[in-house]
């Protein structure tokens, strides 16, 4: 466990019955910091030694020892479940009234604590905005700001007019889709503590069902990779913008987190090797490395924009600070992330390119090019790391006209 616990005789204060009050210590082995937290028990010194510090209680001390065991047992599996421990989220798990375990908004709150200390900040914008939308939509219903709003209420009806409130605030399919999936698993964590019950679970068939959202193939075809590649791009905001894409396409589509996470020590003579950042969490006994090797496009993007110093643990590109916390460098990775996309589209109207073009059609159309010149979707699968083809399937954009024509010309001819 990430901190130790016991249960203690406050002395600070003896009260005038010459009782003391009895609380919960927990000490985090990380901060090397102490709570105590009062159990609304008050005893004194010898009471304390025959209820708590005696494995067989005299009879009458016998409820206080059960009931003490049965706090210290909570905190125990509460602190187990912990990785990392931090107070506010014990806090949270363990002080929570009935009232609370069956408020949704507690749930959100507590999920986006928990977000919060292991740093996962894209995940938790999505709860956050979730719930300030639904925050937003109770106020629309009822004329008044809510704190409390019952697992019970969100019903399937309730859910439909929430998604039709999005829809009218031009909220995407995706957004709603994502938000929607969000309130599921808020509802599978209020189930599995039990603070619920599963008959109340609005979600399945003939129930409210997440809206579908059919994945638009997001990937250039040969001729638009030849122009985004040789169009005129107005320095330096444009030109760099287009260079960090195509580093994202010679590498294989590697996203804009991991290409800002690179460091000097990742980069060989001819290849480079990381871990992506969006799988790194998913399994830790199988971490998967990807090596990508070097081309002309990637070299010469690394000679323009890469640290001078080239010390093993600097960053590649000096868009990242040292010393950044996690949250600077998830705001940083953002904020380029915004820099890229926002600068390609005006490129891309200017040179009548699809204009919705982003850092993630990268991925996309290096996958899709690789299969139109004759790849195998192993072979394509293999270089993305893919536990199986149908992922890589997703990312295909299927053939264009002139391949289509030149397999028609092939295939009939006897």
């Amino acid at each position: 466990m990430n901190a130790n616990l016991n249960i203690i005789l406050d002395a600070r204060r003896i009260k005038s019955d010459n009782t003391l009050p009895v609380k919960l210590r927990v000490y985090d082995l990380t901060t090397q910091k102490a709570k105590l937290y009062n159990l609304n028990i008050n005893l004194s010194r010898s009471e304390f030694n025959k209820t708590w510090g005696t494995n067989n209680p005299p009879k009458d001390y016998q409820f206080y020892n059960g009931l003490l065991h049965t706090y210290y047992s909570e905190a125990e599996e509460i602190i187990r479940s912990l990785d990392p421990f931090t107070f506010d989220i014990f806090e949270w798990k363990m002080f929570k009234s009935r009232g609370n375990g069956k408020n949704i908004f507690f749930y959100f709150e507590t999920k986006i604590e928990e977000l919060k200390a292991h740093n996962k900040f894209s995940t938790l914008d999505i709860y956050s905005s979730c719930l300030k939308m639904m925050k937003a939509f109770c106020k629309n219903k009822t004329g008044n700001d809510l704190e409390y709003l019952a697992f019970i209420e969100v019903t399937p009806v309730w859910l439909q007019d929430f998604e039709d409130y999005m829809l009218k605030k031009d909220k995407s399919r995706t957004t709603v889709s994502i938000y929607a999936r969000a309130i599921q698993a808020i509802f599978n964590m209020a189930i599995y503590n039990k603070d619920i019950s599963g008959e109340i679970y609005p979600f399945g068939a003939r129930k409210y069902v997440r809206p579908s959202v059919k994945k638009v193939k997001k990937a250039l075809s040969n001729e638009h990779l030849k122009a985004l590649l040789t169009c005129p791009a107005p320095p330096p905001y444009q030109d760099k913008a287009r260079d960090f894409w195509f580093f994202s396409f010679a590498t294989f589509g590697m996203n804009v987190k991991d290409i800002l996470l690179l460091k000097w020590k990742d980069i060989s003579e001819d290849k480079i090797t990381y871990i992506r950042s969006k799988t790194e969490n998913t399994s830790k006994k199988e971490v998967v490395e990807h090596e990508v090797y070097l081309t002309d496009i990637s070299r010469d993007i690394l000679k323009r924009y890469g640290t001078a110093d080239q010390k093993p643990n600097d960053y590649v590109f000096d868009i990242l600070k040292p010393g950044w916390d996690e949250k600077q460098i998830h705001r940083g990775i953002r904020n380029f992330t915004r820099f890229i996309n926002q600068h390609l589209q005006i490129l891309a109207k200017n040179n009548n390119l699809p204009v919705r073009i982003s850092s993630y059609w990268a991925r996309h159309s290096f996958a899709t090019k690789s299969l139109r010149d004759g790849y195998t979707m192993d072979m394509v699968g293999d270089a993305f790391k893919h536990s199986d083809n149908s992922v890589t399937v997703g990312y295909f954009a299927g053939l264009d006209n002139q391949s289509l024509k030149q397999m028609n010309e092939k295939v009939t001819k006897l």
